[in-house]
């Protein structure tokens, strides 16, 4: 459902809007939706984000590890320690 939106901006950018959309051939409407139909909502801007949905989604992929229990572990410490 199409629904009209009003904006208040400098004549300037009403100018280069109307020449951009002509030089496109569609209108100021359509290059407007066209513009916001690709827009992300939540962009990755650092680094650090990019890293951590990496590394999200490498321990949503692995495979879980089986738990296990105190004397296990301390079986396998001992072993390791003394050979």
């Amino acid at each position: 459902m199409k629904q009209k939106l009003t904006l208040t901006v400098e004549s300037d950018v009403v100018r280069r809007a109307k020449k951009m959309a002509r030089k496109k051939g569609i209108s100021v409407s359509q290059m407007f939706e066209e513009a916001f139909q690709t827009y992300d909502v939540n962009p990755i801007e650092t680094e650090t984000q990019k890293a951590a949905r990496r590394l999200l989604s490498l321990l949503e992929e692995a495979e879980a590890v089986q738990p296990l229990d105190d004397k296990e572990l301390l079986k396998r410490h001992i072993e390791r320690k003394y050979g």
